[in-house]
């Protein structure tokens, strides 16, 4: 077995109070930068925020 790569794929969110319509990144952003970069973020704002994002 010569590439073993060991991929964590951590899937972080977070619930927000959506009052100004946008996504408040916070503690999700912080998990996820302790890690790597988050490779992608979905925002799906109803009455609330949740921040999603896929660690690699």
């Amino acid at each position: 077995m010569g590439n073993v790569q060991q991929v964590k794929r951590e899937q972080c969110h977070t619930v927000i109070p959506n009052k100004s319509g946008k996504c408040i990144f916070t503690e999700c952003k912080s998990a996820c930068e302790k890690l790597k970069k988050p490779v992608a973020s979905l925002c799906l704002p109803p009455k609330t925020c949740r921040c999603y994002h896929f660690c690699s």
